[in-house]
């Protein structure tokens, strides 16, 4: 449950999440961790592999917490921004956060980094997961007496990847043993259906098959996938 979730992310530096498609965790993890313990002083960053998915997701999580992307929710992609210093989730693509490290080689101003559809292993998020391994090997130093220290300075920084395949387990050798987390997959039932010949109109086939597909399913979507695109 969400609480196991939270309490792993607490216990252990690096967790692997194996998720199915469908179980709605790159938006729902981040916003569990909205609590001070992790978003006080710091960001949650998100990474994402394509600035579409970095960008539509931040705008979903924002409309979720009943703000405006840019505040509470932000993100970056190349040549776009749209973050402040109310920011505690930011989304960005695997290669802005790469550019983010060599401004900041510790990553100063995260308290965790999630590595979203992991298993893609763009050159981009192999780069970000061996940097982010180096930082976790760096000790970090307690706080004085008189609890002065820079909050950056004392707490580990936190590494979530979710992964939607079994190379999960790859993952958490890489990581040295790193807990694995699995999380049910698809919130609801999915029916798939395929066209049995070629369909010259591909409007009027697909209507053909959902109105009577749809009756009696009360609140459901559908989904209809082309082989090219099409405009209607």
């Amino acid at each position: 449950g969400k609480d196991a979730l939270i309490q792993q992310i607490r216990t252990n530096d690096t967790v692997v999440i194996l998720e199915e498609t469908g179980s709605g965790e790159t938006a729902q993890v981040p916003q569990l961790l909205l609590e001070p313990s992790f978003a006080k002083d710091a960001v949650i960053g998100v990474t994402q592999t394509r600035r579409v998915a970095a960008t539509s997701i931040a705008q979903r999580v924002a409309l979720e917490q009943g703000t405006k992307v840019g505040d509470l929710v932000g993100y970056s992609v190349r040549f776009e921004e749209a973050s402040s210093s109310d920011t505690k989730i930011k989304f960005l693509t695997d290669g802005m956060l790469v550019r983010e490290l060599m401004m900041d080689p510790l990553l100063s101003g995260y308290s965790v980094i999630i590595v979203d559809e992991a298993h893609n292993r763009t050159l981009g998020t192999d780069l970000l997961l061996s940097r982010l391994k180096d930082i976790q090997k760096i000790p970090k130093q307690s706080s004085d007496k008189k609890g002065k220290r820079p909050a950056s300075e004392t707490r580990p920084l936190k590494v979530v990847m979710m992964s939607a395949t079994l190379d999960a387990e790859e993952f958490s050798a890489y990581f040295n043993g790193a807990k694995i987390f699995y999380v049910q997959g698809r919130q609801y039932p999915v029916k798939i259906y395929y066209t049995s010949e070629p369909q010259q109109d591909f409007l009027e086939a697909g209507l053909n098959t959902f109105f009577p597909a749809s009756q009696g399913e009360d609140g459901r979507r559908c989904a209809y996938l082309l082989t090219r695109a099409r405009r209607y």
